[in-house]
């Protein structure tokens, strides 16, 4: 299975500056990256469930953060 990547999106480049809008990063990394911005500046969003908003963010690969042990109805 392929590591899960996430892209920031060009309308909120300016709401994270510690990653670039350009590129396909490992999920983690960037999730890495706002959890730093949340603990050392105030942020221009409003912290959701997830730590990397589906609004602000595109994914792709991986599991969708569905856990391996997580049903789904594929097996059906």
């Amino acid at each position: 299975m392929h590591e899960r990547e996430a892209r920031l999106r060009k309308a909120y480049e300016a709401w994270y500056p510690e990653v670039r809008p350009d590129m396909w990063l490992p999920a983690e990394l960037v999730a890495h990256a706002v959890r730093r911005q949340l603990e050392t500046r105030e942020p221009r969003w409003q912290p959701c469930a997830r730590m990397l908003d589906e609004e602000h963010f595109d994914f792709r690969g991986g599991d969708g953060g569905r856990s391996r042990m997580t049903r789904s109805r594929r097996g059906d």
